[in-house]
């Protein structure tokens, strides 16, 4: 695992995907472990989504994980993260940026007005309305899984099914 530096995203985490569902988590400066683990098995609890994830990474050759935290809001209609004081980036740029570099992209910022993203090459998951820390504490959050090429397919247990035969089958 490594942290991966940006000028303007403070909180981002490259994570090796064997090495979060094997515990390896270490603390660094800006995260402690438990923090960082609860954060990600939101994204990941869910067995049929790391199913996709798993084979996502071994079909596109594509290694890790890159989570972003901030504050969630609206600029002109576009949903967007609040990381620093004055920086606000909308979520749709931050996920182009990273697009490709990674099997998935994790966004944890609340999503009010249950904006959608999209991506070309990697898998993006995201909260599908507002929350705090209670919801997930209590794993209350709900989280939405875009793949792409196919869309948003948390609600369709058939065509996740259908993605995971696929991605094995390759």
């Amino acid at each position: 695992m490594k942290i991966v530096d940006s000028d303007n995203l403070r909180h981002i985490m490259l994570l090796g995907i064997a090495d979060f569902y094997q515990g390896k988590l270490r603390d660094d400066k800006d995260w402690g472990p438990r923090r960082r683990q609860l954060l990600i098995h939101n994204f990941t609890r869910r067995t049929l989504f790391r199913e996709i994830l798993d084979g996502w990474s071994a079909d596109n050759a594509l290694q890790g994980i890159v989570l972003i935290e901030g504050h969630g809001g609206y600029n002109q209609k576009r949903w967007t993260l609040q990381e620093k004081r004055n920086k606000i980036t909308p979520v749709q740029e931050w996920v182009e940026q990273f697009d490709g570099k990674v099997a998935a992209l994790f966004i944890q910022a609340c999503n009010s007005r249950h904006s959608r993203v999209s991506s070309q090459k990697s898998l993006v998951m995201h909260p599908d309305r507002s929350f705090n820390w209670t919801d997930v504490l209590a794993r209350r959050l709900s989280v939405r899984l875009f793949v792409p090429g196919e869309g948003y397919v948390e609600k369709e247990y058939g065509k996740m099914k259908r993605i995971i035969g696929d991605l094995k089958s390759r």
